[in-house]
Parts: C-alpha cells; sequence; structure tokens
C-alpha cells in the first residue's frame, strides 16, 4: 500500500517527467506492465534518457541493460528485488536511482562507482542499518536520499561525507540517535525522521543546520530538546540548545569550585590504589527523638513521597568529536530498557518521586544531579539515584563516552552541598558493565569501587559487582544486578531492612553465576541505622 510519503515521491517524478517532455529527452516507459522479464526492445534504442519499470513483477534486471550507456534516470520501485541489481553500477552517467518498496536487505558497495548520482530513493524495504556504501566520498554528489519505512536503526558518522545532501527522509524506521556529525550536513534543507526512536538531537543540530526549511520529528519520544520546541523549527531548537549549553557552562563553572573547594581530586588511572579512609566526620545532625522498629534505631521514613529517586539511564553511546582525547567509543547496551522499567515501577511502589533521564552525557550528567541537590528536600526522608551505564576503573560513562567518577556523583549529595538531605540515608545504585557478551573469570574493564562514597555517615553504594570484575546484562532480561534488586526488594521490602535486602541480593546474583561466569555485587556504606523502606510500624 502506498503512503503518503511514497504520494509526494510520485509527484516529484512526474514533474521531473514534464521537464523530461519539454527538453525531447527519450524516455521508455513500462510501468504496471506486470513484467516478468524486460523486453528486449528496452535496449535497443541506446539513447534512452530515462528508462520507468515501476510496478512490475521483476527479481532481476538482464545484463543487456548495461548498452544503455546514455541513461540517467532509472525507475525501479514496486518490484520483486531481493538483491541490489549490480548491473546498475555499470551505467556510468546515472543521477536518478528508485529502487523503492522491494525486498533490499542491503546495498553493494559498487553502487560507488555512480559518482554522477544526485538522488537515491531506497524507501520501503527490508534495510536494517544505514547503507555504508552511501557513506563515502564518491557518492558525495548526492542530493536527495529517501529510506522511509524501513528497519534502520542508526545513522553511521560517516553520513557526514555526503556534504551536499540537501533533503533526506528517513521516515518510520527504529532510529535511536543521529551522530554528532550529522551536523556537517549543513545544505540540508529537508528533514524527515518522523516515527523513530529519537531522544535528543546532536548538541550543535539548530546552530549549524540553519538551512533546514521542512522539518518533521514528529513521532519520536524527544526530550532534547522537547518535541513542542522541534515543532516550532530549527530557529526554536537553536535557541534552546544555547541555553542548554549555557546551563552546562554554569554547571561546569559550579562543579570546578566546589572540586577546588575540596583540594585537587585524583585522575582517573590504570590501577586504582586502596588507600585506607580516615575516620568518618561526625554527623551534623539534630537531636531527634529516638526512632525505632523493632527496639533497634532506624531511620524514620514516613513522608509521602518518600523522596527523589534518581534513574539515568544510557543506552546509545556516541563519541565526543570536541573531547576526541577523553571520549571512548562504547557499544550500546540492549536490555537496560528493562531495568530501567523494573527499577522505575520498584521506587514507584515505594511512593518515590521517580524521574527518568535518558542518554545523558557526561556534562548532562551532573548537571541534572547538581539541580536536584539544590532542590529542597526539607520534606524528604530519603534520597535515591540509579545509574544504568557502562563503567570502567571508579567512572561511569555519560552517553558520549566520557567517564564521571562515582566519588563525584556521591559527593554531590554530602551535607554542605544538600543540607536538607543532612542526616538523611542517600542510596546509590550503579549497574555500569563494560562488556555485552560473558567473560569466564577474566579480570575486565569494570569499575573499582574504592573510595567511592563521601567520608561522611548516611551513604549507601549498591554497586553490581566486585572490584574489577563485569557485570552481566541479559539482552532480553536486563541486568542480574537490577533483577535480583528488585525482585528481592518486593518480596521482603516490608519486613527487612535494606543491608539484609542486598545480602539476599548478593547470594541471588551469585547463585546465577555459570559456565564460568562470576559476579557478586559489593554494596559499601556509612548507614547509623537501620533502613526499612516500605515499613508501616
Amino acid at each position: 500500500m502506498a503512503t503518503e510519503d511514497d504520494n509526494l515521491e510520485q509527484v516529484v517524478d512526474e514533474v521531473e517527467d514534464d521537464t523530461v517532455n519539454e527538453e525531447n529527452k527519450e524516455e521508455c516507459i513500462l510501468r504496471g506492465k506486470q513484467l516478468i522479464t524486460v523486453p528486449p526492445t528496452v535496449w535497443k534504442n541506446r539513447d534512452i534518457y530515462k528508462l520507468s519499470l515501476q510496478g512490475n513483477k521483476l527479481k532481476e534486471l538482464p545484463p543487456q541493460i548495461r548498452r544503455l550507456k546514455s541513461l540517467q534516470k532509472l525507475v525501479l520501485s514496486f518490484n520483486a528485488f531481493d538483491n541490489f541489481p549490480l548491473v546498475v553500477c555499470e551505467l556510468k552517467k546515472l543521477t536518478h536511482l528508485c529502487l523503492s518498496r522491494n525486498r533490499l536487505k542491503m546495498i553493494s558497495l559498487q553502487i560507488g562507482q555512480l559518482t554522477h548520482l544526485t538522488d537515491l530513493r531506497l524507501s520501503g524495504n527490508y534495510l536494517t542499518e544505514f547503507p555504508e556504501a552511501l557513506c563515502t566520498v564518491e557518492l558525495s554528489n548526492l542530493e536527495i536520499i529517501f529510506l522511509y519505512d524501513n528497519k534502520i536503526k542508526e545513522v553511521p558518522e560517516e553520513i557526514s561525507l555526503l556534504k551536499k545532501l540537501k533533503i533526506l527522509n528517513i521516515n518510520d524506521n527504529k532510529i535511536a540517535a543521529l551522530p554528532d556529525s550529522f551536523c556537517e550536513l549543513v545544505n540540508l534543507e529537508v528533514f524527515k525522521a518522523k516515527n523513530n526512536k529519537l531522544k535528543k538531537l546532536p548538541p550543535d543540530f539548530g546552530e549549524k543546520l540553519t538551512g533546514i526549511k521542512d522539518l518533521d520529528l514528529n513521532g519520536n519520544p524527544l526530550a532534547i530538546p522537547p518535541l513542542v520546541v522541534c515543532q516550532k523549527g530549527i530557529s526554536a531548537i537553536r535557541k534552546f540548545q544555547e541555553n542548554k549549553k549555557k546551563e552546562a557552562e554554569e554547571t561546569l563553572a559550579i562543579h570546578m569550585a566546589r572540586r577546588q573547594s575540596d583540594g585537587p581530586a585524583d585522575k582517573l588511572s590504570a590501577i586504582t590504589k586502596v588507600v585506607p579512609k580516615p575516620g568518618l566526620q561526625k554527623p551534623n545532625v539534630k537531636k531527634e527523638d529516638a526512632y525505632c522498629v523493632d527496639g533497634i534505631p532506624a531511620y524514620r521514613i514516613t513522608s509521602e513521597p518518600r523522596g527523589v529517586a534518581i534513574i539515568i539511564n544510557n543506552h546509545h553511546f556516541t563519541v565526543n568529536e570536541q573531547r576526541p582525547n577523553e571520549s571512548r567509543q562504547l557499544p550500546n547496551r540492549e536490555g537496560t530498557q528493562l531495568d530501567k522499567e523494573k527499577l522505575q515501577s520498584m521506587f514507584s511502589e515505594l511512593k518515590f518521586d521517580v524521574r527518568v533521564f535518558e542518554d545523558l552525557s557526561s556534562d548532562e550528567m551532573m548537571r541534572e544531579l547538581i539541580k536536584v541537590s539544590m532542590e529542597n528536600h526539607d520534606m524528604n526522608d530519603v534520597f535515591a539515584c540509579c545509574v544504568l551505564s557502562h563503567g570502567s576503573l571508579g567512572a561511569v560513562y555519560g552517553s558520549d563516552g566520557i567517564g564521571v567518577k562515582i566519588s563525584d556523583i556521591t559527593s554531590t549529595f554530602i551535607a554542605s552541598r544538600c543540607p536538607g538531605l543532612r542526616g538523611k540515608p542517600k542510596l546509590f545504585f550503579i549497574q555500569a558493565c563494560q562488556n555485552e557478551e560473558r567473560q569466564e573469570n577474566v579480570e575486565e574493564d569494570a569499575v573499582s569501587v574504592s573510595n567511592v562514597i563521601p567520608d561522611q555517615a548516611d551513604f549507601l553504594l549498591g554497586y553490581a559487582t566486585v572490584p574489577g570484575y563485569v557485570s552481566y546484562r541479559d539482552t532480553k532480561q536486563g541486568s542480574w544486578y537490577v533483577g535480583a534488586l528488585v525482585q528481592t526488594m518486593e518480596k521482603y521490602s516490608e519486613r527487612l531492612h535494606l543491608l539484609d535486602i542486598l545480602t539476599i541480593v548478593n547470594d541471588s546474583v551469585a547463585m546465577e553465576s555459570s559456565d564460568g561466569c562470576v559476579q557478586v555485587p559489593a554494596p559499601q556504606y556509612t548507614l547509623r541505622k537501620r533502613l526499612y523502606l516500605n515499613n508501616n510500624k
């Protein structure tokens, strides 16, 4: 069935047909003839400018097509091609090629021989990747690309090579992110990407792509900028992103000022040394009536909401081209959406004010956490923060592949920086893994957890694995650690305090270990009392 985009594509073709007729150039139009093979009469006239075989039942092209040395426009849409017809690549003068509505799963690299190609239509096929064959210097003359209604999941960095691109239609795919290099398509005038999975745009999108006059991003779960901003056009996006950059600069200034006031911070190193902790600072808390559960001191958790629960879910990763020496190329974290949903449900059931952030860069992570630390928490009894990302040596990674020290995350909520949480439990749960595949008892890049909580009371860090070991995540069921944490919390939160629950989690995760795969969570804490998150006593 033809879509709105197909109809628009047909209108464009008809307008171009009229232009061709005015120039008295020869055509061969065999649309909708139910052809199974191409009749020999087609290649007898070698001066044909345009050949349209749209709407037939063709599965291949005869080699004689190569005789059409003057052919510039070839329309093969609405046929039955399973494979890219390689003979097309011998038509060196071809400028327009349409293979929409076929069954193509990949595009041959030989398409790079069509160096004069300016217009390429590949919509409505079975492509799962943006064809790498298109992102080459040889095809840098491309001005129009239609790839709507495929199953494409990502756009490659190399798309920046298509400097002359003016129209790009990637509607109705599964694209979750655009690379920063996308912003180098400065000649882009029409960009259609509705009904994808985009959550944010590259930070320079509004500043560099000012030539976009027709922009359609509807049907995406956009948060940065919000969809309502994107619907107002490129100027609104530019203004939003400029404001975000100013906020980032202000946040960085606050962060650096805090770091300087605390003294110089150790840089991340290849080896994390275990340094003995000094004595804990005496908690500066107001005297309160003793609160006990079963005769044992416990934190008073009665407010509604209990407090704020932050969930940072980094699923998709790109390289920060502005900071290449700091940024790492990391794989996307399939299965993390399940962890996010489980944690979101768990904290909602526990009556927290749950706030979810998706695919935050390193700067965005710190900015959002600093914002939360500056809120008024006087009426809250507890704070929780969950980070789902890749990790390495005392850090977790932002979606830009730049590490954020866990100590910077936790110390954002010490009493001097967040007085509303003084004397109240502050909980941090880190699910960070470096590798998708299971490893056999090897020390891999994973977070070392020494010295990651402040030398103050009332902190807990629930980490997915012991120092130096990977943590495992099933792409279909989520991570071992989060699954065990949520399941155990649901079962025991009304009866047991948090440390007992985490002990059960340790056992549950350890029991998951099989085929030489080992994982044991590593909680650290400076809690002063028992903590019941769902106790009505």
